[in-house]
């Protein structure tokens, strides 16, 4: 079994969920949607997954931490964030970060943003359009190959060149000469 595979299948519940966690994280890098959140319960792999994605995107990321923002976002493609509860975070923050831009948000965040919450930027119908609710669903259990998660931190690219691989109209080249 391929190390990029052996990892999502750590994380995943079953085949199917192992098909739609793929599909999902490639989408971070393929689709046009401009927000994307990784979302559920703590120890699931998704700050692994974004810690991975950070390296592989270099010089292309910004890390927000918990909603701090500065001109250093100024010149990235990509704006990460690891904040426990995400709806909290304004819909007018939300639309500076990444609407009318090129930028791409990608959230953790242990709750599911509430759709039918007042307050949550679920509501906007713009933002909503353009985001992918990604659930990482599998309580990770300790017996894992947990060197696995560093060895893709140290070299991302074994696992998003996976990811990718299969993803219709992709062109592996161009994606790879971007973040290279």
């Amino acid at each position: 079994m391929n190390r990029g595979e052996e990892y999502l299948r750590n994380i995943s519940i079953d085949n199917g969920d192992f098909e739609r966690l793929k599909h999902q994280l490639a989408s971070i890098l393929t689709s046009d949607d401009k927000i994307h959140i990784l979302y559920g319960s703590g120890n699931n792999g998704k700050t692994s997954f974004i810690k991975i994605l950070e390296k592989y995107l270099g010089d292309n990321v910004t890390y927000l931490g918990h909603l701090y923002v500065s001109n250093s976002i100024d010149d990235k493609d990509y704006i990460s964030m690891d904040i426990d509860d995400i709806n909290y975070i304004s819909p007018t923050m939300l639309r500076q970060l990444v609407l009318g831009d090129e930028k791409k948000l990608i959230i953790c965040t242990n709750y599911c943003p509430n759709i039918c919450g007042h307050y949550t930027f679920m509501n906007d119908e713009e933002l909503l359009a353009t985001t992918n609710l990604i659930p990482f669903n599998k309580c990770i259990e300790v017996d894992i190959d947990l060197n696995i998660v560093d060895e893709f931190i140290n070299n991302p690219n074994g696992l998003i060149n996976y990811i990718i691989s299969n993803e219709e109209g992709i062109d592996m080249e161009e994606l790879l000469t971007i973040y290279i």
